[in-house]
């Protein structure tokens, strides 16, 4: 796992998990692995399916150690990176906005100090024709991520959009 060998970590974690298939941390790290390696695959393969389940994977298993664990925190936050990347994945391709707006106001309310989630929120917001409520959770962003680039970006897009929409 720390040589960036997720298929042999992978196997290891469900050969683990034959044995003892409660073994929530287990379960949680295989969540994590899976995560990371959507993280790693979507940087070479941007829009790639295997990232999309890969992350379908890691919420699977989060949601299962949940349903049993309720108060597992780091459950709780990888949950909520999940949940942001299906978001932000279904925005990029202006797929389920609906969806995609549920799925980061979950995300948003499971780890609510991780504002970073707001810059997605406001990308949603934005994709379906709600800049003003956009603008308000990008600004909320910034002020924990000054400097972020896809931030600045998406603010400069959302204050585009709504001086067109006032002249």
């Amino acid at each position: 796992y720390l040589g960036m060998e997720y298929d042999s970590a992978i196997a290891d974690l469900w050969f683990v998990l034959r044995d003892d298939s409660e073994l929530l941390e287990a379960r949680i790290f295989l969540a994590q692995v899976y995560l990371e390696k959507a993280d790693v695959l979507s940087l070479k393969e941007q829009g790639s399916p295997r990232v999309w389940q890969l992350n379908e994977l890691a919420i699977g298993e989060l949601e299962r150690v949940l349903a049993k664990a309720s108060d597992d925190q780091e459950a709780t936050q990888l949950l909520a990176k999940a949940y942001n990347d299906k978001a932000y994945f279904l925005y990029l391709r202006h797929q389920d906005l609906p969806l995609a707006l549920d799925l980061i106001n979950k995300a948003v309310a499971l780890h609510t100090a991780q504002t970073f989630y707001l810059g997605t929120k406001a990308e949603v917001l934005y994709a379906l024709g709600r800049p003003r409520e956009a603008l308000l959770h990008i600004k909320r962003a910034l002020k924990d991520y000054p400097n972020e680039p896809e931030l600045l970006k998406d603010l400069e897009m959302i204050r585009s959009s709504l001086s067109a929409k006032s002249r």
